[in-house]
């Protein structure tokens, strides 16, 4: 059985949930797929939002879509959001005029992730200020504490082996033999490689460590002031829907 997907009109609403907004809500139909584009707006910077796309076809019918994907689960303020329908996974045909609604339906409170001056907690103990500015991320693919263990297991080899170096060509000068004086300046050069090796390694992960945390920490408070652009308090304004009328007002608390 063939499917077909045709849209005559897709007709965009963006609605009104809490004191956030979902709003430049737009339309496309790509290779059978109805993409969807909002922004969410007028929101605090420490939120993130679950959203529901639903649609309404010429007979009043709604249709909840389920091969959905994108922007839908734990989406924090901003613009250029997606949502993509696989339509004909979910039916054989689809035609006529459509209305949709973009509805933000659940809250997740998150935590301020912090500013560029925690590389500062970097420089003293790596790792430490990864924490601090990956608060919401509980996915990271390098985990803070790894990098403060692999970061002072090389540096402290190294300084191992510095020690051990020292030693052996101490044994090296007090050697009385030839195949003394061999081994342990082999021994010596050896550990003095290790120490240059390590200690570069461990020295390399602890800036690498500092200039990510700066930078992350810098992209963080970019986003805070975005949000801070974005979310006006204590303002009036209202909207038209098929509904009629609606004022709305925003307290920020």
């Amino acid at each position: 059985m063939k499917k077909y997907l045709v849209i005559l009109l897709l007709i965009f609403t963006n609605n009104f949930i809490f004191s956030q907004k979902v709003e430049n809500v737009s339309f496309d139909v790509i290779n059978n797929k109805i993409v969807v584009n909002y922004d969410i707006t007028t929101c605090p910077e420490n939120e993130n939002y679950d959203l529901i796309v639903k649609f309404l076809d010429e007979n009043n019918k709604t249709i909840f879509p389920k091969s959905v994907s994108g922007d839908l689960n734990n989406i924090s303020c901003g613009i250029g959001k997606t949502i993509v329908w696989e339509v004909l996974n979910d039916q054989d045909e689809l035609s006529g005029n459509l209305k949709a609604y973009v509805n933000i339906i659940k809250r997740h409170k998150t935590k301020i992730e912090g500013g560029p001056e925690n590389a500062f907690l970097s420089l003293l103990v790596p790792g430490l200020g990864d924490k601090m500015v990956n608060i919401n991320n509980s996915q990271t693919l390098v985990k803070p504490y790894f990098i403060t263990i692999v970061t002072y297991g090389a540096v402290g080899y190294g300084l191992f082996s510095r020690l051990q170096s020292k030693k052996f060509y101490d044994k090296y000068h007090k050697a009385t033999t030839q195949t003394q004086m061999d081994d342990y300046y082999k021994q010596a050069n050896d550990n003095n490689h290790n120490f240059i090796t390590y200690t570069s390694i461990g020295a390399s992960i602890w800036l690498c460590d500092i200039i990510f945390v700066a930078i992350k920490g810098s992209r963080n408070r970019k986003n805070q002031l975005m949000y801070s652009s974005v979310y006006t308090p204590n303002k009036l304004y209202f909207t038209c829907n098929d509904k009629g009328f609606q004022f709305n007002y925003i307290i920020r608390f």
